[in-house]
């Protein structure tokens, strides 16, 4: 599948809570590491979702936030990994930030210039990329 969106990761849904509104919908990557998705109950029936099915987390690089690994911070959102800065790419006004983590698994963020300065975000760091729920968008494949 390809789209635009910076941040395109399969894996297999293991679990599904849903209500009358909204599902929440548990995807495990190869490698481990989990993402969960809040989407609509239309949505979950639209894509055909059930337990066991392969499908497509898809974030937006500018929905992926980036702090320092050790930050006292605790985060409201329900994906939170943690990984290493493997390349920046800086222009006059944003930058593009790749976190690696140990699953091998990668996120790429766009933060600001002046976030990549005042975070001091430099190739090798070990950062945590977060981003709510609600910001991944779910995609199946006809046949998978």
């Amino acid at each position: 599948m390809q789209t635009g969106a910076g941040n395109q990761l399969l894996g297999r849904v293991v679990s599904i809570k849903q209500d009358v509104l909204f599902a929440e919908v548990t995807l495990k990557l190869d490698g481990g590491d989990q993402i969960v998705a809040l989407i609509t109950a239309q949505a979950l029936s639209d894509l055909g979702l059930t337990e066991g099915r392969k499908a497509y987390a898809i974030i937006r690089n500018s929905d992926v936030m980036l702090a320092h690994a050790d930050t006292d911070l605790t985060f409201s959102t329900r994906n939170h990994f943690y990984g290493k800065v493997i390349k920046t790419q800086s222009g006059p006004i944003n930058a593009w930030v790749t976190l690696q983590l140990k699953s091998g698994n990668t996120f790429q963020a766009l933060v600001s210039q002046e976030t990549l300065t005042d975070l001091d975000i430099k190739e090798g760091e070990k950062m945590s990329a977060v981003f709510r729920a609600i910001d991944v968008i779910l995609a199946v494949e006809k046949g998978l």
